[in-house]
């Protein structure tokens, strides 16, 4: 032991102390065995991360593999047949999906359409972000686009809000137009069309692009509603004067001829003879004519 710490004594009496630098503990120089470099990845070397994933249990096959037989079910009963108790049973007990009450319905056949007020509509176009030509009608196409409406669900339908700030004269095609919408565009000169769209072509006028034909309306409601021009301004019935405008001259009103509604031809109004007594005693009565004088008979 005494000539151990001799020897440790003169190692040290030996040793440069002047030279000496300590080595920090963790050398960023220093490759450690505990820590290798990480490889560079590569699409040889993409695995999963060990122990991540598990190959599945495979049952029936054979007593060798230790789920044969019975494949992990035990003997008879009910939950080892092939088929099980259907999905949602409890034994016998009144189950969940039915022990909650319920309120209300949901409508298959509803429609949810965008809302566009015409106070908006003006204050886009006063804006130049949405453009107004002769010869060309506004759809749904620079609607969305201009972000007037944002979402179409089943079509945009044009309601009457702000119709008195409403001045500029438009031809529109929208899915729905309310009647005070449809008065205040005519009344500044302008013209609404309401015409059917599923939901193919509302994919087409959100991308800009009609590559497919324009369906028909299928449901009975719907043909009634745009087959009447006088009230709804629907595109079955059309005028062909309006029809013969350049803005709708396009594919957007294509009418298969099974649906064409001919205009109705205005029908005469009776004639009231009470109004036609009163409207004759009002009028003053006409200038009196002066009688020819005539020979007296047996004169």
């Amino acid at each position: 032991m005494n000539s151990i710490l001799a020897s440790w004594r003169a190692l040290a009496t030996v040793r440069n102390t002047a030279t000496f630098v300590p080595r920090t503990f963790l050398d960023p120089t220093r490759s450690y065995a505990t820590r290798p470099p990480a490889a560079r990845i590569t699409l040889g070397n993409l695995a999963p991360a060990p122990g991540s994933t598990k190959q599945r249990k495979r049952l029936g096959r054979g007593q060798g593999s230790g789920r044969g037989g019975t494949s992990t079910k035990g003997h008879k009963g009910q939950n080892a047949r092939s088929g099980g108790p259907r999905p949602g049973f409890e034994g016998g007990q009144t189950p969940l999906t039915r022990r909650f009450p319920k309120r209300g319905f949901h409508n298959p056949g509803s429609r949810e359409y965008a809302p566009l007020n015409l106070e908006r509509l003006q204050f886009w176009i006063d804006q130049g972000r949405v453009e107004v030509h002769e010869d060309r009608a506004i759809t749904a196409t620079e609607l969305v686009k201009s972000r007037v409406v944002h979402q179409m669900h089943d079509g945009v339908k044009l309601l009457g809000d702000g119709a008195e700030y409403f001045h500029t004269a438009i031809n529109i095609i929208v899915s729905r137009a309310s009647q005070s919408a449809i008065k205040a565009i005519e009344g500044a000169g302008g013209t609404v069309v309401c015409r059917h769209y599923n939901t193919l072509g509302l994919l087409d006028l959100k991308k800009g692009d009609m590559k497919h034909k324009l369906a028909a309306p299928m449901r009975e409601k719907d043909i009634l509603y745009y087959s009447n021009w006088r009230r709804n301004r629907g595109y079955l019935a059309i005028p062909p004067e309006i029809r013969a405008r350049t803005a709708f001259s396009g594919s957007h009103l294509d009418v298969p001829e099974h649906l064409r509604v001919a205009p109705k031809e205005q029908k005469p109004q009776p004639v009231d003879p009470e109004a036609v007594m009163d409207a004759a005693q009002a009028a003053p009565p006409p200038p009196a004519k002066e009688l020819e004088s005539q020979p007296a008979p047996y004169s």
